[in-house]
């Protein structure tokens, strides 16, 4: 019985020394904080639509989806599925949705956002200066709200 005790310091002691290795590791990888923006009121224009599916534009490619993480995080103040997700994640479907949504704002790519089942599409007008003129004569797309620099689209 005498050996129990030692065995419960050696046991704790080794439980201690594999908790700071791990936690060594992580000290290596330089980690990057940034502060969060403040979201844009006119993403809570989306908050009551009933069944909306949301696309953001640009849209990026796969090898830079983490610039999919202001969509996401603007995504908190509606709560609806976004196809720009971004998580540690890349389903196949995201690179065939951007070969499909790559040619946008020429109205052939509407079709593909019905397809992918998106009823509202976010685009950051800076990026697409000419959307608003592609847009307005494509059939069952409204200009559904706007602000200076964005604006949302319904699909129907």
């Amino acid at each position: 019985m005498r050996h129990a005790p030692q065995r419960a310091v050696l046991a704790t002691t080794l439980g201690a020394v594999c908790l700071v290795v791990v936690n060594l590791e992580n000290t290596r990888v330089p980690m990057a904080y940034v502060e969060a923006q403040d979201i844009p009121a006119i993403y809570r224009t989306l908050a009551h639509e009933d069944g909306a599916i949301v696309a953001e534009f640009p849209f990026p490619e796969s090898r830079r989806i983490a610039n999919n993480g202001a969509y996401v995080w603007a995504s908190t103040q509606h709560w609806k599925p976004l196809l720009n997700g971004y998580s540690g994640f890349l389903p196949r479907s995201y690179g065939r949705h951007w070969e499909a949504f790559r040619g946008f704002p020429d109205p052939s790519v509407i079709d593909a956002l019905r397809a992918a089942g998106v009823t509202h599409i976010v685009v950051h007008m800076a990026r697409y200066p000419d959307a608003a003129a592609a847009l307005r004569s494509v059939p069952g797309v409204t200009l559904f709200a706007q602000s200076d620099r964005i604006r949302i689209y319904r699909i129907q």
